[in-house]
């Protein structure tokens, strides 16, 4: 990709989720729950999710109408998603958006929420950014660029658990709660802030040793994976492949499951979470 194209996605994706940050603090305290479908069940959302989201739109597709959309919300209040494609004349560039990660915080009046935006082309991801209104800050990344907190380049800091270490996980286990997370549980200090997105900017910014998600849509970590990556982190499946390598044309939210972890902590947190899958 040309520089100059790239530093333009970089400008639109800043100045849009930093808009789209402000305009959700418009609803913040608020709005009211409201009831989805999708593919995994009953999905809170609120009027704000809508509002964010068609501000997001508009901000991209006002500059680059031929690039296409995966964004969580549906036009309306319909089941499924929003699947907008790339033009067929078009470079196959993928603009995927969580208007709110933290929706059930969001609702519940807990501030620690976040809008997150991942640029994805043929060969991989582009472009990151994800923005905390509460406390106005830009975690964002570039392919081969780095990834930052503002203009503080990040980095996945390498050290081995230990019993202070932090590790993200995410809620709900109806099944009961994996064995190797029982473990993790009873040696490490486990947290869960409500957002998938922030999850994997503290990996980046070495305040988690890991995270993981179960039960993710590409929305979830299309930011937050790069921004790993370009920390210096490990952002896998839990066989170790790439959840980047999904075809977007025909996604309508099917869950990826991931896991994310500094370089030194990698290898175990793989090893117990694909056993999980296997």
């Amino acid at each position: 990709m040309e520089p100059t194209l790239l530093n333009e996605i970089q400008s639109v994706l800043h100045e849009a989720v930093i808009a789209a940050g402000k305009r959700s603090l418009e609803f913040f305290g608020r709005v009211e729950a409201e009831y989805k479908q999708s593919a995994t069940g009953p999905e809170q959302f609120s009027l704000a999710d809508r509002a964010v989201q068609d501000l997001l739109i508009e901000r991209i597709r006002s500059r680059f109408p031929s690039h296409g959309i995966i964004a969580e919300e549906p036009p309306d209040a319909s089941e499924g998603i929003l699947n907008l494609p790339p033009k067929p004349d078009a470079e196959p560039l993928w603009w995927v958006i969580d208007p709110i990660d933290g929706t059930n915080n969001f609702i519940n009046g807990l501030g620690y929420y976040c809008v997150s935006v991942g640029v994805l082309g043929p060969a991989g991801p582009l472009a990151a950014a994800v923005y905390e209104p509460n406390r106005e800050v830009l975690y964002h990344a570039v392919a081969g660029g780095g990834a930052f907190l503002g203009a503080t380049p990040l980095h996945a800091r390498p050290q081995a658990f230990h019993q202070d270490a932090f590790i993200g996980i995410e809620s709900l286990y109806a099944g009961g709660i994996p064995p190797f997370l029982a473990d993790w549980m009873t040696r490490l200090r486990t947290r869960n802030l409500g957002s998938a997105a922030l999850h994997l900017c503290l990996v980046a910014s070495g305040v988690f040793h890991a995270c993981f998600c179960l039960k993710p849509k590409v929305w979830d970590w299309a930011a937050g994976g790069l921004i790993v990556r370009e920390a210096g982190g490990t952002f896998s499946r839990p066989d170790g492949s790439d959840p980047f390598d999904l075809d977007l044309s025909g996604y309508r939210g099917k869950i990826t499951p991931y896991l994310a972890a500094n370089p030194d902590v990698y290898p175990e947190v793989q090893q117990a979470i694909g056993k999980h899958f296997e």
